[in-house]
């Protein structure tokens, strides 16, 4: 909506001026043209300047006052004097009559022009407040599209970022795509050599288990040559703990005897040299033999005990014993 200017009488007689000045009628709608308004207004407003215009025209003439004639204008005579004041008082009432009726006019179009005042300023306040609330809204609007775009930026920002971790991410897939092809190509030759290798290692299994047959083979005959090696050795070991047997008996009696022979030495130097010697019998018949003593007959058993002791702690034979099988404990 096209903003109005108010009517105003100094409005309208400026818009006069300047269309007298550019040489341009004067009228209603060349008026509207250059303020605005309404036509009714702008009409009302010209009748009372016209109104006005032609009361200073036309002197009013005084009550009683005598006519004067001008002898070079071509008038009749001179009325008489009732007819004039009777023409003053009807004039009198009519310029009363037309007084009234501009006053009445010029007070009906500015309440015409308050109206229409009230009326566009209603207007240019609920179009302002339409317009604030307008703006309003469109700031909203503004607000919002500048949180999305911000927003939006975020989002494309992270989009990069994201965009480039995935770039990163695939050439580091790339990378890792070609390692593994060479680690699966060393793997491919690595298998190559394991085969070659483990032909290698059956055919090698192959000679240890005929080896081992051949090996098993020679065990056996070993065995029954150590089986009876064995047995010999079993009987001569029979043997030589009997003669050990024997010889720890003659150690024990020698060293019995020798004891016996110590206690009889001592017992010669205790006795007193008044005592004379005992008197042997002819034949040795009447010898007297003191009893062995306990000690000595306890070394005797401890080293029976010994020896045996000593036999059973020998480490076993490499192959078993005589009955058992080669390489039992």
């Amino acid at each position: 909506m096209a903003n109005r200017k108010v009517v105003t009488r100094e409005a309208v007689d400026e818009a006069i001026q300047a269309l007298k000045a550019q040489g341009r009628s004067v009228s209603a709608t060349a008026i509207q043209g250059l303020i605005g308004g309404t036509r009714a207004t702008i009409n009302a407003v010209l009748s009372d300047i016209n109104e006005e215009n032609r009361c200073r025209a036309v002197p009013q003439p005084q009550a009683g006052a005598p006519a004067i004639i001008d002898p070079s204008d071509e008038k009749p005579a001179e009325l008489p004097a009732v007819v004039l004041a009777q023409a003053d008082a009807l004039m009198v009432s009519l310029a009363d009559t037309l007084t009234a009726t501009i006053r009445q006019e010029r007070e009906r179009a500015r309440q015409e022009r308050d109206a229409e005042r009230e009326v566009h300023r209603a207007a240019l306040d609920s179009e302002r407040s339409a317009g604030e609330a307008r703006a309003k809204a469109l700031q909203g609007e503004i607000d919002a599209l500048l949180a999305l775009r911000a927003e939006m930026r975020d989002q494309l920002a992270e989009a990069g970022a994201e965009q480039e971790a995935l770039q990163e991410a695939l050439e580091a897939k790339d990378a890792e795509r070609r390692e593994m092809e060479v680690a699966l190509d060393r793997a491919h030759a690595l298998r190559d050599e394991l085969t070659a290798s483990l032909d290698v290692e059956r055919n090698r299994v192959n000679e240890m288990k005929m080896d081992l047959l051949r090996a098993q083979a020679d065990a056996a005959e070993l065995r029954g040559r150590f089986e009876q090696r064995a047995a010999d050795l079993e009987q001569v070991t029979a043997e030589a703990r009997a003669c050990l047997t024997r010889a720890v008996l003659a150690e024990a009696n020698a060293i019995r005897l020798a004891d016996e022979l110590n206690e009889m030495r001592a017992a010669a130097k205790e006795r007193p040299a008044r005592d004379p010697a005992p008197k042997s019998r002819k034949g040795g018949a009447g010898k007297v033999r003191p009893p062995a003593p306990t000690a000595a007959k306890e070394r005797d058993v401890d080293a029976v005990d010994a020896v045996m002791a000593a036999e059973d702690s020998h480490p076993p034979l490499p192959f078993g014993s005589a009955g058992g099988p080669v390489g039992s404990a």
